[in-house]
């Protein structure tokens, strides 16, 4: 009977990587493609809050950028969060890609991304292990 438990608790395990590898591997993906068709600007960093210390420490900067040129070609002027940005970026301009109504670094967009997909391809790859695992042992 432990062995049925236990080969339960793998088919679970291994459903949960798939599902959970799937889903990080889907959304960075989206970003990646939303990334490379969404529009690009600078935007000035007006406002960083800096909460908790240390290891938890969250910093959310907000900003303005212009979208669509100048104003005067018909661009319009947005205001959002300012993904990975900095406390010290604050009156800086910074390079940005603008996905829905949020900027986000190209920091960002460099770094976090394929750490993004790394763990996405992790999750696939422990779920495909786990299944080998279930299937060579013995059954009672």
């Amino acid at each position: 009977m432990p062995r049925t438990d236990s080969r339960g608790r793998l088919l679970f395990a291994s459903i949960a990587l798939f599902i959970v590898g799937g889903f990080i591997l889907f959304e960075g993906g989206r970003l990646i493609w939303l990334g490379r068709s969404s529009a690009h600007a600078q935007a000035t960093v007006n406002d960083c809050e800096v909460s908790g210390a240390g290891r938890s420490q969250k910093v959310h900067c907000t900003g303005t950028w212009t979208v669509g040129g100048s104003l005067l070609e018909g661009g319009h002027v947005g205001f959002g969060s300012i993904i990975g940005a900095e406390a010290d970026d604050k009156g800086k301009t910074l390079d940005v890609t603008i996905i829905g109504d949020d900027a986000y670094t190209a920091s960002f967009m460099h770094i976090a991304l394929p750490i993004i997909m790394v763990l996405g391809v992790l999750s696939l790859l422990g779920a495909i292990q786990l299944i080998r695992i279930r299937r060579r042992r013995p059954t009672a």
